[in-house]
């Protein structure tokens, strides 16, 4: 899985030749076969194996606190789904360094800028959610009332954001308590005109206690690259089993309504559900190639369960 590195007797970390927990047992069988082996039968030196170059993506807290094994547990599965094939993918090689910092080899990156073309992958929150649409008929909700709030609190403010807005008290002229405004991802709200809003599952679960209708990235069983009808890249996913018919049931409950696909506060998508999705879904929004790979990707990992920032790229030499 992973390993925590150590610093040599010159107080330097060994990053120059990576090796994991086997290195010592591994470096004395290598040897004893060496011997064995020094030249061909017809006497001839075998070529020496050529150096191997790989690139280190050195992660840290943003904070800055040490990370702990326990952490890195949980991040492990997580960032192998994202740079790998599969939460199992034994290609990345991820270890825990002694300033708690995570040091991470993902397969494939043979330059530093393929490498730093992977921080989105390391640093995104991932953190998905569908949600259904506030609209006339939501209880308690006036949409002209509401958006005239925002709108003039908007005025008032040098620099506002959605996020300030949505973490107002509702007597200090926010929304209410289970609603936020939401902005499409491809848009940077600086006019609340563009803005969606919805409700988050909290909502369900006061309207619905006794359904668990709050679905993340982790209830998803696959997640690939397709397209939607008119040819625009899509995310396909499809719903774990054990968990397809509480969906199925939770887009019953909203047909003919507007569930937004939410991920890391953006809105990708806020289809009007026709009929109950008992299948495979899409994601659409007219994404580009790059979007979707990276939806995909992270999606396919999962939320991080703890925040990440890349810090560095170190190139590292095997052999």
């Amino acid at each position: 899985m992973f390993a925590r590195s150590r610093r040599d007797g010159t107080g330097r970390r060994p990053c120059q030749s990576r090796r994991g927990l086997l290195a010592l047992p591994l470096a004395v069988a290598l040897g004893l076969v060496g011997q064995a082996c020094a030249s061909t039968p017809d006497g001839a030196v075998p070529a020496e194996t050529p150096a191997r170059t790989t690139f280190e993506l050195v992660c840290r807290k943003p904070s800055g606190e040490p990370l702990t094994l326990l952490e890195v547990l949980r991040l492990d599965p997580v960032l192998r789904g994202r740079l790998g094939d599969d939460p199992r993918d034994a290609r990345v090689r991820i270890t825990l360094d002694e300033d708690g910092q995570l040091p991470v080899v993902a397969p494939g990156v043979a330059s530093e800028a393929q490498a730093l073309a992977l921080r989105p992958r390391l640093q995104r929150p991932g953190h998905l959610l569908f949600t259904p649409v506030a609209h006339a008929g939501s209880p308690g909700w006036d949409p002209r009332a509401e958006r005239a709030r925002l709108e003039s609190w908007w005025e008032d403010q040098a620099a506002p954001t959605l996020e300030a807005f949505n973490a107002l008290a509702r007597d200090a002229g926010g929304p209410p308590p289970a609603v936020r405004w939401l902005a499409p991802h491809d848009i940077e709200p600086t006019d609340p005109q563009v803005v969606r809003l919805a409700l988050p599952c909290g909502r369900m679960e006061v309207v619905y206690p006794e359904r668990d209708w709050v679905f993340t990235a982790s209830d998803l069983d696959k997640v690939y690259r397709t397209q939607d009808m008119q040819g625009w890249a899509a995310v396909g996913f499809e719903i774990r089993p054990e968990r397809q018919e509480d969906f199925t049931r939770f887009t019953e409950a909203y047909v003919d309504e507007q569930i937004a696909i939410v991920l890391d506060g953006a809105v990708l998508s806020a289809p009007v559900v026709n009929t109950p999705l008992t299948g495979p879904s899409i994601i659409q929004g007219r994404f580009t190639d790059t979007e979707v790979d990276e939806m995909v990707w992270t999606l396919r990992g999962g939320a991080l369960p703890v925040p990440l920032e890349l810090v560095e790229v170190r190139r590292v030499t095997d052999g």
